[in-house]
């Protein structure tokens, strides 16, 4: 039994969404200074591209558009959202947090953010 269902709650993922920006960039297209090639970087990681997100744009631009593609997978109005959570290592701010920016950007009024 977990902690949750103790409480009497439970946890669902009840949809999931991504999003990824549409500048692709190729192994071959890296800098020559990097000493790297793609043969290189596939073997040892398997990426063959990354994607580049337009000058400026914040993390909470790209999670936008995921937790959109999240409820429209859940099939369930923003206001049903209990919870936003968001893991970057780039945050827009270190307050508000970059959940409460989507969760408001959503219209998720009843959702708490991480």
């Amino acid at each position: 039994m977990t902690h949750f269902e103790m409480l009497g709650r439970k946890v669902t993922i009840t949809g999931l969404g991504t999003y990824l920006p549409a500048t692709e960039v190729a192994n071959d297209a890296l800098p020559a200074h990097l000493d790297t090639s793609d043969a290189w970087i596939r073997q040892r990681t398997g990426i063959q591209a990354r994607r580049l997100a337009p000058a400026g744009a914040a993390a909470s631009d790209l999670g936008i558009p995921a937790a959109q593609a999240a409820l429209t997978s859940a099939g369930l109005p923003a206001e049903r959202v209990d919870l936003v959570m968001c893991a970057s290592i780039s945050p827009d701010n270190l307050m508000p947090a970059t959940a409460a920016r989507i969760a408001h950007a959503l219209g998720a009024v009843n959702a708490g953010g991480l």
